[in-house]
């Protein structure tokens, strides 16, 4: 599955892009502030939507981990300290 996050400025290049994903058989999900399949409808700047997205991108993470059996609160190969 791509994700497409639409921006209004340049949501003509990235629709045009997500058609030719789902044209060769892949599957698309979109979130915008209107006409998506998750929209906002929040009327704040574009700078700032981001932060609207990232919980349906974590969410769409931790599902998608859950129907692998993985556990998304012990990821492999990674510790709980970093040393450099």
């Amino acid at each position: 599955m791509v994700v497409g996050l639409l921006s209004e400025e340049q949501r003509g290049y990235e629709q045009a892009v997500l058609s030719d994903i789902k044209k060769h058989g892949g599957s698309t999900l979109t979130l915008s502030e209107r006409q998506a399949d998750i929209e906002f409808d929040s009327s704040l700047p574009e700078a700032a939507r981001g932060v609207l997205y990232l919980p349906a991108l974590q969410l769409l993470a931790y599902y998608r981990a859950v129907s692998f059996s993985l556990n998304p609160d012990q990821p492999r190969n990674l510790s709980a300290v970093v040393e450099l």
